[in-house]
């Protein structure tokens, strides 16, 4: 059914509303992986140095970087496991 140029058909029959194609997928996985990193490394290197406060280990806390290692590890395999989400719920859509 037409009424001047709107249309109101199915939106089945309009096609796919929430593909974002392949370069959105990367992107939202650059993003989850740089918001793990930042967030998480902020936490971690925060939680060393309390932990080094709390048993007199000066040199635990100087590790700071640490943190952000383990970050940046832990939100590449979330990236990663998002990429393959993705991608095998699109290949079963089609």
């Amino acid at each position: 059914m037409r009424i001047g140029h709107l249309s109101f058909d199915r939106v089945d029959d309009a096609g796919r509303l929430t593909f974002y194609g392949l370069v959105g997928l990367f992107l939202r996985a650059l993003a989850i992986w740089l918001g793990t990193v930042i967030i998480g490394g902020v936490v971690l290197s925060a939680a060393n140095s309390f932990v080094a406060g709390i048993f007199g280990v000066p040199e635990f806390g100087d590790l700071w970087s640490m943190g952000f290692t383990m970050a940046g590890v832990l939100g590449f395999c979330l990236a990663g496991w998002f990429l393959v989400d993705s991608v095998r719920h699109y290949v079963e859509r089609d």
